[in-house]
């Protein structure tokens, strides 16, 4: 299953490096690619994870994900 998501408060390559990284660690989440120049990220899940849950592990960052 893959879901698309708006990525707002990146600033750099890094960031994303780093978006890809704490998505990649949430349960389920099976690859994490996040285009910096679209401001997207896909995600694919073995299973929907909802995005509350997503955006809780970005709540101390400067990163919001939001559904497209």
């Amino acid at each position: 299953m893959l879901h698309t998501h708006k990525v707002s408060g990146m600033s750099c390559s890094g960031c994303a490096h780093n978006i890809e990284e704490m998505l990649s660690e949430i349960k389920g989440v099976v690859t994490a690619k996040v285009d910096i120049t679209t401001g997207t990220a896909q995600v694919e899940m073995k299973e929907h994870i909802g995005i509350s849950f997503i955006s809780d592990h970005f709540k101390n960052t400067k990163c919001t994900l939001m559904e497209i």
